[in-house]
C-alpha cells in the first residue's frame, strides 16, 4: 500500500509575476506519485487547519 501524504500549495487564476499573493491555497494528496486534489482554501491557516483535520482522521 502506497504511503498518503499531503501538500499545501499556492495557486493563482492567471498568469502573474513573482511574489504576488495566491487567488487560493490548495491541499493535495500525492500518493503513489499521482496527485489528486482535496479542495481549495482562501487562507494558508485555512488550509493548514483542514490537513490536520485529514491527518487526525486518518490517524484514529
Amino acid at each position: 500500500m502506497a504511503k498518503r501524504s499531503f501538500k499545501i500549495t499556492p495557486a493563482t487564476l492567471g498568469p502573474r509575476g513573482h511574489l504576488q499573493q495566491p487567488d487560493y491555497w490548495l491541499l493535495l494528496e500525492t500518493t503513489g506519485g499521482k496527485v489528486r486534489e482535496i479542495d481549495r482554501y482562501p487562507t494558508y491557516p485555512e488550509a493548514v487547519q483542514a490537513n490536520r483535520e485529514v491527518c487526525e482522521r486518518l490517524l484514529h
